[in-house]
């Protein structure tokens, strides 16, 4: 059995990856999987930045507005969900476009890896714990082959850990799922110039503004949506809701999305620039038009289980 061919679309925020992952669909009977924890929420749609219908150009979209705001969603939800859409896109001899930003829950797809889940009330009671408390914690809870095995600095492993522990009385590692059928994943991606970056960020949050983003946020609030949960989700939805709550004008609310934003492509390009499988292009034109794919690559063998 031939292995069957699908692409990855990554880079940082603002990049044009819903864009050239519409037009690699356009020439290539594609279907696209969006790769975004925050547009997986209904009613998350402007400040996450979400395809409208007509920017679709047809073209069909899964994991998109799949969840309730406040609902538990997990990679582990991301990666079972997706793995459906790969095989009816399969079956509509259509080829698989992932596209998105989050790159652990796209390492975790492609991978194919099911991590081991922590319990809701343990991540809740070690969430607002310092490094300081999480080292104290860890030392009375952990032994001591599991301690010497990681930085007992990074208060972030250090909740990983101790909440794997706590939950499971051991720390179970992640396991690899074999799939029915091979994948070829392409990865291409985008890495526009930091000036080019920076004047989508800033006309994209002008654009973002002017629609509603800061209403939608409101209104979230209005119908029954902690904004604590809001906090969490993203960073526009994180300074939005603070906006709302200490009365910041709009200028600044503007400055700091643009900021945040920023940043935030950088980890993400540092994040993705660990992959060396991924080639990259500064416009998504060059891009889709990189891309030479027989006719017959949708077609091979088609799978029917994940």
């Amino acid at each position: 059995m031939f292995p069957k061919t699908a692409f990855v679309i990554v880079g940082p925020t603002a990049s044009g990856k819903s864009d050239a992952a519409v037009s690699l669909s356009l020439e290539n009977n594609g279907q696209i999987i969006s790769a975004d924890s925050v547009q997986v929420y209904r009613g998350l749609d402007i400040g996450s930045g979400k395809i409208t219908t007509s920017e679709m150009k047809g073209v069909p979209h899964h994991l998109l507005s799949i969840a309730d705001p406040g609902q538990k969603f997990t990679v582990e939800d991301f990666r079972e969900l997706s793995n459906q859409a790969l095989v009816q896109i399969f079956n509509s001899n259509c080829i698989p476009i992932i596209a998105g930003g989050t790159g652990f829950y796209i390492d975790t797809l492609v991978n194919n890896i099911r991590y081991p889940i922590i319990d809701d009330e343990v991540k809740t009671d070690l969430k607002n714990l310092d490094t300081a408390h999480l080292q104290k914690l860890a030392d009375e809870l952990l032994p001591e082959s599991v301690l010497k095995n990681f930085d007992l600095q990074n208060p972030t492993r250090l909740r990983n850990r101790i909440g794997l522990w706590q939950t499971h009385q051991e720390i179970p590692q992640p396991e690899i799922i074999k799939r029915d059928f091979e994948i070829n994943f392409i990865w291409l991606g985008l890495n526009p110039s930091k000036e080019i970056l920076l004047d989508r960020i800033t006309r994209r949050t002008d654009s973002r503004i002017n629609n509603g983003m800061v209403d939608e946020v409101s209104n979230l609030i209005e119908t029954g949506i902690e904004p604590k949960w809001l906090k969490t989700v993203g960073l526009e939805y994180r300074l939005i809701t603070e906006h709302l709550e200490n009365k910041t004008t709009l200028e600044d609310l503007r400055t700091q999305i643009i900021q945040a934003d920023l940043k935030y492509a950088k980890r993400q390009l540092t994040w993705f620039k660990r992959n060396k499988d991924i080639k990259w292009f500064e416009d998504p034109e060059e891009l889709v038009k990189s891309v030479n794919l027989p006719t017959t690559t949708a077609s091979a063998s088609k799978p029917t289980t994940t």
